[in-house]
């Protein structure tokens, strides 16, 4: 765009502008940022404690709290990725303490993980949305059953 000729070099910025001009472009600085202010609020802690007291009487729950809790957060922050780094800081020191396979605990989070983009609201939703051209509340009322 830049060697050739008849463009002027407005169109860049403008055109860089209007790619961000969307609704749902701008879902996703906020989900960011909701997760961030869940994690320094300390929403992860509370949501792991909400799971223990929900499944922690059973033998071997602490996985299970770890799964309540993953998809506690997924419903919350929109991102599968965040809920699973915010409950693995906080989980994995714990499972090591009490002698879990630390390999099977990782690997049962990250499957947890995956549930994230499943459960509305999330950001692969609004995204899918946008570009299938389905209506955001459509696609979220779809994945109510799934998620849970």
């Amino acid at each position: 765009m830049l060697v050739g000729e008849g463009i002027s070099s407005s169109i860049i910025p403008q055109r860089l502008f209007a790619g961000l001009d969307s609704f749902t472009i701008m879902a996703i600085p906020f989900f960011v940022l909701s997760g961030l202010l869940m994690e320094r609020g300390g929403i992860a802690r509370r949501m792991i404690d909400f799971a223990t007291a929900l499944v922690g009487w059973i033998r071997g729950s602490l996985l299970l709290v770890s799964v309540v809790s993953g998809t506690g957060l997924a419903a919350v922050s929109g991102s599968g990725s965040a809920d699973t780094a915010a409950t693995a800081s906080l989980m994995l020191p714990e499972m090591r303490s009490r002698r879990y396979d630390i390999d099977f605990a990782a690997g049962l989070m990250a499957a947890a993980g995956s549930l994230g983009p499943v459960i509305p609201p999330s950001i692969m939703m609004i995204v899918l949305a946008s570009v299938g051209n389905v209506s955001v509340g459509d696609m979220f009322i779809a994945g109510v059953v799934p998620g849970f």
